[in-house]
Parts: structure tokens; C-alpha cells; sequence
């Protein structure tokens, strides 16, 4: 074994992202049994996709599908639901994580309370800014033309 001591390495901690809404695109989803092993939690990975300082950070989200806690269980699956309904899917007829994968929506992003992790704060349906409608000929035709000014010394 090499003696790793000389090389400079720090403790690197996680780059908190700042508490706001990002576009994100989902890239991983997956069930998994939760720590304990009595549950089941989907666990989820987004990366944002708005170009800044956090472009292409991934962000983990967890959802607490089946668990021991009733008062977890309800949290996770609600929490789910609303994640569900951002991507346009309904929950109750998935069959997998398949699904979820390569949908975009906004994510409500920020610190946790002891500011160690990023917590997905909410979820919303992204919308795709649309460019800025030229009037077509008709609506051209019909528009106030502007009044050329008069010159007060003909």
C-alpha cells in the first residue's frame, strides 16, 4: 500500500445548491429496500440542466414508498405522487422506474436543515419557454399603422 498522506487530499463535501427552482431531467430512478431493510424507497437521481453554476449537478431524491413508519410511508408516497404528476405520469399505473427516466420538470431545490445535503424541496411541471410570436399577415394587415410625423414647416 502506497502512503496517500503527501497527496493534498481534503475532506470534499458536497456542493450545496442554492434553495430555488431548476429545470432537471430525471437519469436514474430505481427501487431499492430502504437502510433497515423493512421498507422500499425509490431512489432518484436528477441532474440540472439549466446552464449557471450548477449546470449538470446531480441532485438525489429519495421517496419512501413502503415503510415501517405509517407517518414516512405517507410523506414518501405523497411526495412520489407530486413527482408523478410533474412528469405527466400517474402513479398508480406504473409497473417500474422505467418511466420516469429522461423526464424534465422543475425541482424545488436547497440545503437541508443542518445545511450537510441538498433536499428536493417540490416538484412542478417544467414548460418549455416558447419563443416570441410574430403576428402572421392577417393580424399584420389589421394592425394601427404608425402615423408618420408632420412637418410643421411644409
Amino acid at each position: 500500500m502506497g502512503n496517500l498522506s503527501g497527496l493534498g487530499l481534503k475532506d470534499v463535501t458536497e456542493e450545496l445548491v442554492k434553495l430555488d427552482w431548476y429545470p432537471v431531467i430525471i437519469i436514474d430512478a430505481d427501487l431499492k429496500p430502504t437502510k433497515d431493510g423493512t421498507g422500499k424507497r425509490i431512489a432518484v437521481t436528477f441532474q440540472i440542466v439549466q446552464s449557471g453554476p450548477y449546470m449538470n449537478k446531480q441532485i438525489f431524491g429519495g421517496y419512501n414508498v413502503v415503510n415501517k413508519s405509517a407517518e414516512a410511508q405517507k410523506i414518501g408516497q405523497r411526495q412520489f405522487s407530486d413527482l408523478c404528476k410533474a412528469c405527466g405520469l400517474q402513479q398508480e399505473t406504473l409497473e417500474g422506474t422505467a418511466p420516469l427516466k429522461n423526464k424534465k420538470l422543475l425541482l424545488r431545490v436547497g440545503p437541508n436543515k443542518d445545511e450537510t445535503q441538498n433536499d428536493v424541496k417540490g416538484h412542478k411541471v417544467f414548460v418549455a419557454p416558447t419563443a416570441t410570436r410574430q403576428p402572421n399577415l392577417v393580424e399584420q394587415a389589421f394592425e394601427d399603422t404608425p402615423k408618420k410625423p408632420t412637418n410643421p414647416f411644409a
